[in-house]
């Protein structure tokens, strides 16, 4: 509905909107990734922010001893945010500035053929989106490809370059 006036109200704790042309309602956490928690809203922006500002991982142990849950809501609060950022991660288009290598991972150290022609080599394709100086990176993407012949290329570079982008 096109519907531009709302009231808002609160039920159990939690604050709705209610559209007044068709009586629509809804809440502001509705249909992100905090739908249906009981946690505040606070103790998810505190794990996002430990999850996010750390170097290394950080185990849900430690982001239970911080946020004083217990360890299953720790747990399951962590792989949430993680599957929600490898989900935005899959369809991130890189744009303006973009480097790209090839590379070759696994392979026999011995015994076997060395160098591109290995049977036994997962190739992958690196993109590093940098600014005009190309000194900062922005965004880096891994992704393993099937080989690196037109049709593959191709077809990577129409999922994950945008129409702007100079490689």
């Amino acid at each position: 509905c096109a519907g531009r006036e709302r009231s808002r109200f609160k039920r159990g704790g939690v604050i709705y909107y209610q559209c007044s042309a068709c009586r629509h309602q809804t809440s502001l956490i509705s249909g992100t990734m905090f739908q249906g928690t009981k946690l505040p809203l606070r103790t998810w922006m505190l794990a996002l922010h430990l999850l996010t500002s750390t170097k290394t991982n950080m185990a849900a142990l430690e982001l239970m001893r911080h946020l004083g849950v217990n360890y299953r809501t720790a747990w399951r609060m962590k792989h949430k945010i993680m599957q929600v950022m490898a989900e935005r991660e899959v369809t991130r288009r890189l744009s303006g500035f973009v480097q790209i290598d090839d590379a070759y991972l696994g392979g026999e150290r011995n015994g076997g053929k060395a160098g591109r022609g290995s049977e036994n080599k997962q190739p992958f394709l690196i993109a590093v989106q940098t600014d005009a100086s190309f000194t900062a990176p922005s965004f880096v993407v891994i992704e393993p490809v099937c080989s690196f012949d037109n049709a593959a290329l191709t077809d990577w570079i129409a999922r994950r370059l945008g129409p702007e982008c100079e490689a």
